[in-house]
């Protein structure tokens, strides 16, 4: 049986519905699929993955705020990271880490689903 390995992608790991709907894709896959996570910071999720036996990746650098030399650190760890592990598949949770982790899945040729959690350019939604 082929396992497919996936590589789910999240800024970062407090507590919220994203990491909640990370978490449950990664716990309730059947067998042949094989997950891992990078976060920019562990958090409870992270905490939560480990006890269940999925490998949690921490990049500093993946953080919220727009910073181009850091996103551009980021964005290298992302890549070296899908580079190394080979997943099948990129899943991509937050707005951050769904544009760079677009950009290095497709550098790497692999395909990637990014999922809206919330839209960042709302009203209310400070800049």
């Amino acid at each position: 049986m082929h396992t497919t390995r996936i590589m789910y992608v999240i800024t970062t790991g407090e507590s919220g519905g994203a990491q909640s709907h990370l978490f449950d894709l990664c716990t309730h896959l059947p067998e042949k699929f094989k997950s891992t996570v990078v976060t920019g910071f562990k958090g409870p999720m992270g905490d939560k993955l480990e006890q269940s036996g999925i490998p949690v990746q921490v990049i500093p650098s993946l953080r919220r705020e727009i910073s181009p030399g850091t996103d551009f650190k980021a964005y290298q760890e992302i890549y070296r990271l899908i580079n190394s592990w080979h997943p099948d598949l990129v899943c991509l949770h937050s707005s951050k880490a769904g544009f760079l982790g677009r950009l290095a899945a497709w550098r790497n040729g692999i395909p990637a689903i990014f999922t809206a959690h919330g839209w960042a350019f709302a009203e209310g939604v400070p800049p």
